[in-house]
């Protein structure tokens, strides 16, 4: 069995959710503006039903979104790094690890205080508002549009409360990876 491409992000999302056994909500996203989200007013992870390799097409298609892109598929990329010699591709594992990454947001939001956890996010809007004033001034300054978009997107993975996201998806993404492999294979893409 071959590890499918061509399904949504949406399906993988699924499998994620029943190797991990979790109890996570996951919403089909009805608006295809982003890929990945965790709302924590209605505790559900929003996932849209668009093809793995369609995301990595349309990620890398923009400045804006390439840079973030390349970080969290070399985040990925690290984290999979016990798999060297196994065919994992790029929208695979990009797919898999924002997929952690949002569900992360749900673990944090489940264990830890509401007063913690809305402390973070109200950083994270003030960090995120911070960087977005940064970047626009790069530009409009004259300095390399990739550049500033490679800055900003360090600087939103810096913040808080996605990092506490990213060390989820980190610690979980060998123990995913490992069952998703078992249930679809680890031959070619297709």
């Amino acid at each position: 069995m071959c590890i499918d491409l061509n399904q949504t992000a949406f399906q993988l999302a699924n499998k994620i959710k029943r190797v991990l056994d979790s109890d996570v909500r996951i919403r089909i996203s009805l608006n295809n503006a982003t890929f990945f989200e965790y709302d924590s007013d209605e505790d559900v992870v929003i996932i849209a039903p668009v093809s793995l390799l369609e995301i990595e097409e349309k990620e890398k298609a923009q400045i804006a979104s390439r840079a973030a892109y390349e970080l969290v598929l070399m985040s990925a990329k690290t984290s999979a790094r016990k798999f060297n010699g196994i065919l994992l591709p790029d929208c695979f594992l990009y797919c898999v690890y924002s997929t952690l990454h949002e569900i992360g947001h749900h673990d944090y939001f489940v264990s830890s205080s509401a007063t913690e956890f809305q402390g973070h996010v109200a950083q994270r809007e003030s960090l995120l508002e911070f960087s977005k004033d940064k970047l626009i001034n790069a530009i409009a300054s004259g300095q390399d549009p990739r550049n500033s978009q490679e800055i900003f997107a360090r600087s939103y993975r810096n913040i808080p409360f996605e990092k506490i996201a990213d060390d989820y998806a980190r610690r979980l993404m060998p123990v995913v990876l490992s069952k998703l492999l078992v249930e679809d294979g680890p031959n070619e893409a297709k």
